[in-house]
């Protein structure tokens, strides 16, 4: 995964933490470990929207891609970071797309979620996933033909959909 596009937080310890649990994050086996270091990031730094979405991120695909069930409390915790991040990551293109999956699958915000990807591929129109994410959200948004053309754009193979 790669690291969001925007400035790294003030506070380096922050930082280091966020990337901490950025190395972590593809081995989803520890999770746990991975979600430490993203909370640590935030907590030095409550306005870092990447470790508060990431921190999020890793919950949902713990429950969405490995059938982990998550308490009620856990995934409250997941929308309150993802509202979070979505209130602090105006410019950062991959926090905002992360934020909105989240927000799409955990709370079925819906119409939101699909605009803040947007926003997002505004934002940055050539991150692969930020792609993936708006591919995410069209699809639990039933929208079919974008989630294919947004899937289609963050592996590069096709530029537009043939009709």
């Amino acid at each position: 995964m790669n690291e969001p596009n925007g400035k790294p937080p003030a506070d380096l310890d922050s930082h280091d933490c966020f990337l901490r649990g950025m190395a972590l994050i593809t081995n989803m086996t520890s999770a746990r470990e991975t979600r430490l270091f993203f909370q640590k990031a935030w907590k030095l730094d409550p306005d870092y929207a990447a470790a508060c979405a990431t921190d999020a991120w890793v919950s949902m695909n713990q429950q969405s891609t490995f059938g982990i069930v998550l308490s009620d409390e856990r995934r409250a915790e997941a929308v309150r970071l993802a509202e979070t991040a979505a209130e602090l990551a105006n410019d950062d293109a991959l926090p905002l797309a992360r934020a909105a999956h989240v927000l799409v699958y955990f709370d079925h915000q819906f119409d939101r979620a699909m605009s803040m990807v947007d926003k997002a591929v505004a934002l940055n129109p050539n991150h692969g996933g930020v792609w993936h994410a708006r591919g995410q959200v069209a699809f639990m948004c039933c929208n079919p033909d974008e989630c294919i053309q947004s899937m289609a754009q963050a592996s590069g193979s096709i530029r537009e959909i043939p009709q």
